[in-house]
């Protein structure tokens, strides 16, 4: 059967840009900052991608591996979010290798509602639990499950906003994710206390409350069908070929704030290839570019308001860091590793000479403003690497997100988690900069899941005062140049190079 990438619709310039965003924006379009949902959460993610993007490396090199890495992603996640959008989920967020997907339902709906996503979920693990590929290597799919009621955040500033889902519910729906092993569906404990119990069967996971689905009772067509309709979602909807589902269309204000909206949270480099006419497979390209990832590590009894604050704080910060440098903020995620950004610089139309220093000068700031403004972050930590990525569109051609994919992309984020409060480079960034080596430190080197030779980790330290003076010890002096010429030199220097990150 072909996939939906193979019979993807025709449809305008707004359809396309709206398919960038979940229809829980469109249906509550955000009237304040804060906002409560009730319904039931999903997390799914792939195990074995970081392993299976070095074997296409090491198989077909870094342009035709990333390439080929892309395509198999593509298509394994589009048949998992066809499944999804069949049984009513709304795909909130795309971490990567993982989706977050929100089935919204009113309080006396819960259990109901969550014998449809078992349903889904049982479906989806019958289908495309384990699937294998050319080169060998096979990737598996995890899903836990958790419902109730969470937070809606809406972080940014005037040109370009964020949204994110937060609250025990998330911390639940990661914690089952977590807990589950390959082709397996976990239950949170709250989750397993609001269901229909009679339906399932389960098995107790040690020293845990939360459950391991092991079969069930399925629902029939009736029942399924009333659940779908109790879904709080539009009538308005885009039909799915093969089951005869449908995806509740993503419905936009009219007239010009169309624009406002989509400019506020689809990415610029998209958007304006969507608005030259440019075809949906054309979004896409092979591109060298320098990630930014950027983990913020929260106290777990934060308030909803307070976390608000911290990164809605934190977004504004970076975008006024990041603009004069032409980067960009991929995305904000709020998962099990805290608050996490991904930034790019080198994206279409935004390419500057000296990208690798812009990355580093825009680290080190923002991992100096994050340590000093908000005290509530118990550690900053930034990676930054470089090289050849997928930048274009990844999903399903209903619902799609615009990102990067590459060997280099999962670097960045294993060396945001196993550096943890420095800002950490990797070697081609580091070479790149043509920085002095003391600005940087060699780092120990780590074992990181899923990457064999993940190459010398150096910590950028910037341009302080102990790196000058090194820097100027290690040179002897020319008997021909007065001190005092040297001496005015070096207080040039520092002037000029205090914007760099001077501690």
């Amino acid at each position: 059967m072909a996939s939906a990438w193979e019979r993807k619709r025709h449809c305008s310039h707004v359809e396309k840009a709206a398919a960038f965003l979940p229809r829980l924006l469109s249906e509550d379009s955000p009237k304040s900052e804060i906002q409560t949902v009730h319904g039931v959460l999903l997390f799914a993610d792939i195990s074995g991608f970081t392993a299976l993007t070095e074997k296409f490396i090491q198989r077909s090199g870094t342009d035709r591996g990333t390439d080929e890495l892309a395509q198999t992603l593509n298509y394994y996640l589009c048949d998992i979010l066809e499944e999804m959008l069949i049984f009513g989920g709304d795909i909130l967020k795309f971490a990567g290798d993982a989706v977050l997907v929100l089935w919204r339902t009113p309080p006396q709906e819960l259990a109901k509602t969550i014998s449809l996503v078992l349903q889904c979920s049982w479906q989806i693990q019958k289908k495309c639990g384990s699937r294998g590929t050319h080169v060998g290597q096979k990737v598996h799919l995890k899903i836990g499950i958790s419902a109730g009621s969470m937070s809606l955040l809406t972080v940014g500033d005037r040109r370009r906003q964020y949204f994110l889902i937060c609250g025990q519910v998330l911390g639940e729906v990661c914690e089952a994710e977590q807990l589950a092993n390959a082709g397996e569906v976990i239950l949170s404990a709250t989750c397993w206390e609001l269901c229909e119990q009679h339906r399932l069967r389960t098995k107790r996971l040690a020293g845990k409350r939360a459950v391991k689905v092991t079969g069930m009772d399925r629902m029939s067509w009736s029942e399924r069908q009333d659940a779908l309709r109790k879904l709080v979602q539009h009538s308005v909807s885009h039909c799915l070929e093969g089951e005869g589902a449908t995806r509740p269309a993503f419905l936009l204000p009219s007239g010009r704030d169309v624009d406002e909206v989509l400019r506020k949270y689809v990415p610029e480099a998209a958007l304006r290839k969507i608005y030259d006419s440019m075809p949906l497979g054309l979004l896409s390209e092979l591109r060298p570019v320098t990630s930014l990832f950027i983990q913020l590590r929260l106290a777990e009894d934060n308030r909803t308001a307070n976390l608000y604050r911290i990164v809605h704080s934190a977004s504004r910060m970076m975008l006024e860091i990041l603009c004069p440098h032409k980067g960009k903020i991929n995305k904000v995620l709020l998962f099990d590793k805290g608050c996490t950004f991904l930034c790019v610089f080198g994206l279409t139309g935004e390419k500057l000479p000296y990208e690798s220093l812009h990355a580093l000068q825009s680290a080190m700031q923002i991992f100096n403003s994050c340590s000093t403004m908000l005290r509530e972050i118990g550690a900053v930590s930034v990676a930054v690497t470089s090289g050849t990525v997928f930048c274009g569109v990844t999903g399903h051609p209903v619902r799609y997100e615009y990102t990067v994919i590459g060997q280099k992309v999962n670097l960045a984020a294993r060396m945001m988690v196993h550096y943890p409060g420095l800002v950490s480079c990797d070697a081609v960034t580091y070479a790149a900069s043509q920085l002095p080596p003391c600005y940087f430190k060699e780092l120990p080197e780590r074992e990181m899941k899923g990457l064999r030779h993940p190459g010398t980790v150096y910590q950028y330290v910037g341009v302080t005062e102990e790196s000058i003076f090194g820097m100027a010890l290690t040179k002897k002096r020319s008997e021909h140049i007065p001190l005092l010429e040297l001496v005015r030199r070096f207080l040039s220097t520092m002037e000029l190079l205090t914007p760099w990150g001077l501690n």
